[in-house]
């Protein structure tokens, strides 16, 4: 999974984090301020929100273990609405290849 852009509860507002990986039972999540070992997260990203307990800390990143089991499948739905079809894809395949069968 490429990394993704999300929001983080930290108290009362929402921070942006980056999740660089993530799995059915967690996640890893690069941030400038990490939460130490033990802590609740919240994570949410258009809709669907994780949670679970930071497991491991470094500098910038952390590691949680999600509380229950998450849906790789409903997340990377979401994660597509924005993707915007470039001009290539839009065209039929194969027509650029015109030049090479002459």
């Amino acid at each position: 999974m490429a990394m993704l852009k999300v929001k983080i509860a930290d108290g009362d507002r929402w921070i942006d984090v980056t999740l660089a990986n993530i799995s059915p039972t967690g996640f890893m999540v690069r941030a400038t301020v990490v939460p130490p070992v033990g802590d609740t997260v919240h994570i949410q990203h258009r809709g669907t929100m994780l949670k679970g307990e930071v497991v491991w800390v470094t500098r910038t990143r952390f590691g949680v273990q999600s509380f229950g089991k998450i849906n790789l499948s409903e997340l990377l739905a979401k994660v597509a609405i924005d993707v915007k079809p470039s001009l290539s894809t839009s065209r039929q395949q194969g027509k650029w290849w015109h030049w090479r069968n002459r």
